[in-house]
């Protein structure tokens, strides 16, 4: 059996939605009193930082 191309990259944008997604509760907790602003803002630049992991690990085989 042979692993479809998808399949690795599925798993990892599943690993980083779920990430994505504990950041949220931990970030928008009460306690931390932060604006809905500040939270969305900070989430869009953990975000970008995740895309670029995926980009890089989607690519790196492709030059080893």
């Amino acid at each position: 059996m042979s692993m479809s191309p998808g399949g690795p990259a599925a798993i990892v944008l599943l690993v980083v939605l779920i990430y994505l997604v504990i950041r949220v509760f931990i970030v928008a907790h009460p306690k931390n009193e932060r604006t809905v602003k500040e939270v969305f803002e900070d989430m869009l630049l953990e975000f970008a930082g995740a895309a670029i992991i995926v980009i890089g690990v989607l690519l790196l085989p492709l030059f080893f």
